[in-house]
């Protein structure tokens, strides 16, 4: 029973990737990349509106993630 359940909510999600497999879309969120793949930001995959905005320092780590209600 629960590995019926499990693939029933696996196969509710449909991702679609770029030309170097990052993520680009999903059933929630639209992702955005900057020139060199890194992730900048999401939004809601129905109403555009932006979920989260992210930030890194001078060596690519994370800085800030911002979630947007």
């Amino acid at each position: 029973m629960i590995i019926s359940s499990l693939n029933n909510l696996l196969n509710t999600y449909s991702y679609t990737y770029d030309e170097v497999w990052n993520i680009t879309s999903d059933n929630k969120k639209n992702y955005t990349y900057d020139d060199i793949y890194i992730i900048t930001q999401t939004n809601d995959t129905n109403t555009t509106l932006q979920l989260e905005n992210f930030a890194y320092d001078n060596v690519w780590i994370k800085k800030t993630e911002l979630i947007y209600n």
